[in-house]
Formats: C-alpha cells, sequence, structure tokens
C-alpha cells in the first residue's frame, strides 16, 4: 500500500473546475439519532457527488480551535467541548453544479431537523469551504507512521500489538466503566468477535443508493467505529472489491466498520441485479452483491488493509476523559502534542 493518506478523494480540490462545498455531520447524527443514511439520501437527491468522506475524532484543543471558534458555540448550546470531543463527527466533501447552495439547504431542512437545531454544518461560500477544507482535509500528512510515533494516543493494531500509553487508557477505561467487561488485552477490547468490516461498492455510488444502503445498516447494527472513502487503488488487492475488470482504479467505495450486526436483518444475493428489495413481512431486506461487501464478524484482514492506522484512544488532558475508541482515517484532528499536561500521561 501507499504510504497516502487513505480515503482521500480531494487532494486536487483547488484545481476543480466544478463547485464544491464542505459538509459535516455533528456526532448526533451518527450515535444517537442514526440519520447519515438519511442526509446521504437527500445528498444524493440533489445530484451531489460525495468526493470525499471520513468519520473523524478531534482532541479538545482541534475542537476548540476550529469548530467553536469559527462556526461559534450555539451550534451546541447542551454540549461541552470536552463531551464533543468524546464522540466523532462525518466529514465530507460534495461536489457538483450549486454545491454550496444545496449544502446550506440541507442544513435548513423541516423534513431532516423538524423544529430541532440542525445537526449539520455546510460551507456559505467558496472561501469558507477552502478554509474548511484545509482544517479537516488538508493539513494531513504522508508521514503517519512517524505521526503515530510521536503523538501521546494510544493506538491499537489488528496484528494484535499496540503502543502509546495504553496503560493509562485502560486505566481511565476501568475507572469509567465504559466497557462493561474490559479485556487486559488493550487490543481486544476493539478487535471484537462482533467488528465487522463493510464496503459499499462503486455500483451504488453510480445508482445513488449509497444513503438508502447506511439507512439499512444503521437500523442493522449497533455501533460505527469506523468509516472513509477509499479509492480502488489505494487497497488494490482486497477481495472487498467486486472481481470486475470494468471497474476502474479511480472509482471508490465506502469502507466501514460496525459492531452487532443483526444477521436476520441482512441478506446479501448474488443475482448481480443491483437490487435492493424488502423482504415481505420478514423485516429482513436483500441486498445485491456488486452493491455491498460485508466480512464475516471477527475478519481482520481487511480491516488490516483499509484502517492501517488501527484503533486510536487518548485521556483527554483537559477533562481527563477516556476518548476514541475509533477506527480513524486521519490524526490531524488529533495531535496532542502541544498539550502540557498530556506530558504526564
Amino acid at each position: 500500500m501507499k504510504n497516502s493518506r487513505p480515503g482521500l478523494m480531494v487532494k486536487d480540490l483547488k484545481n476543480r473546475k466544478k463547485e464544491w462545498t464542505f459538509f459535516l455531520c455533528y456526532p448526533s447524527t451518527i450515535g444517537m439519532y442514526r440519520m447519515v443514511g438519511r442526509i446521504l439520501t437527500e445528498i444524493e437527491k440533489k445530484n451531489l457527488n460525495i468526493i470525499g468522506m471520513r468519520l473523524m475524532c478531534g482532541s479538545s484543543e482541534f475542537i476548540t480551535t476550529h469548530f467553536f471558534s469559527r462556526y461559534g458555540r450555539d451550534a451546541f448550546p447542551h454540549r461541552s467541548v470536552q463531551q464533543l470531543a468524546r464522540y466523532p463527527f462525518i466529514a465530507m466533501i460534495l461536489g457538483g453544479d450549486g454545491a454550496i447552495e444545496k449544502g446550506l439547504q440541507l442544513t435548513r431542512m423541516p423534513t431532516l431537523w423538524g423544529s430541532c437545531l440542525p445537526e449539520a454544518y455546510s460551507s456559505h461560500s467558496y472561501e469558507a469551504a477552502a478554509e474548511d477544507y484545509q482544517i479537516w482535509f488538508g493539513m494531513d500528512s504522508d508521514n503517519w507512521k512517524e505521526e503515530i510515533n510521536g503523538s501521546n494516543l494510544a493506538f491499537a493494531f489488528p496484528n494484535c500489538t499496540a503502543i502509546g500509553p495504553t496503560v493509562k487508557v485502560m486505566e481511565n477505561l476501568m475507572r469509567e466503566q465504559l466497557f462493561i467487561s474490559l479485556n487486559p488485552n488493550f487490543v481486544d477490547n476493539f478487535y471484537k468477535k462482533d467488528l465487522s468490516f463493510v464496503l459499499i461498492r462503486p455500483l451504488a455510488f453510480q445508482k445513488g443508493c449509497v444513503g438508502q444502503l447506511i439507512s439499512i445498516m444503521e437500523s442493522s447494527f449497533s455501533f460505527v467505529e469506523g468509516l472513509k472513502l477509499v479509492r480502488k487503488s489505494e487497497v488494490p488487492h482486497s477481495n472487498a472489491w467486486l472481481a470486475n475488470p470494468t471497474i476502474k482504479e479511480d472509482e471508490y467505495g465506502l469502507a466501514m466498520l460496525v459492531r452487532h450486526i443483526i444477521p436476520e436483518r441482512i441478506q446479501i444475493i448474488d443475482n448481480g441485479d443491483g437490487r435492493i428489495r424488502s423482504v415481505d413481512n420478514t423485516g429482513k431486506m436483500e441486498i445485491c452483491s456488486n452493491l455491498i461487501y460485508l466480512d464475516k464478524p471477527g475478519e481482520r484482514s481487511n480491516i488490516c488493509a483499509f484502517f492501517e492506522v488501527g484503533a486510536v484512544s487518548w485521556v483527554d488532558p483537559t477533562s481527563h476523559a477516556s476518548c476514541g475508541g475509533y477506527f480513524v482515517a486521519t490524526l490531524s484532528s488529533l495531535q496532542l502534542k502541544s498539550e502540557p499536561s498530556v506530558k504526564e500521561l
């Protein structure tokens, strides 16, 4: 695999002739409301292309500096920086005609948000989109291995190794009782037998049914612990890609890591017609295999290939709470080295 930031479709945005914008889903859309699929469906209805997408965690410093100072604290009137640092956002780059206005329309749709405050942000101008892109996507480093070794983050890798202040994180997890049964092996707390790899395949993007597939998945698993857009050329030899010579190297899919999949809810069939169908009176959805790939729970090979940074955890230096535990696509929002109290770890 190339030593590059995985899942990044947006390296040439500044040279892109078509309009594009930045869109951010707040943590509540992922966990509390499970509405990422609904949001993506509305994005597809507006003929916007998803050209960048990733689940991201942020340190308190990142959220304070790059979120509250720019977007305002009114966006989260009942949530503190420390609370937000414990849960992930989903950042997106959307392309297409009228992208900026369409993105803003999504944050004002009553059918999505009702009478509540919108749980998403969209850039209000091209200049703002460029700045947002630089903050959430543009600060990635190709030297992620060096970043890992020089950070104060605890990493759990699929090959059962770990680095960083794992003892401190484990002590914090025990104190906060975030795990009902904490495994003494740090890595095993993240690579559980119920963790499954999913790939939304390129055909789903072509057919405009990514949102529908995500909605089905959201009703069929307990947690999402990793998500990012990935070009086939980044992980070319994975069996998750459809064995089809017509799929080009620059086509992309959406890689996910989910917990507690309910097998009775999803049936993947091999008829090749790109169909999604509800099975009468069973609550089960039939999905054609050329739209989606689903690994067996506990299988690690694709987790290792698509999420090479592994699961990332840390103790927040401000609140001393345990944060992370997700499989992130970038370390750009998790720079804790400049925070003095982290040295105590």
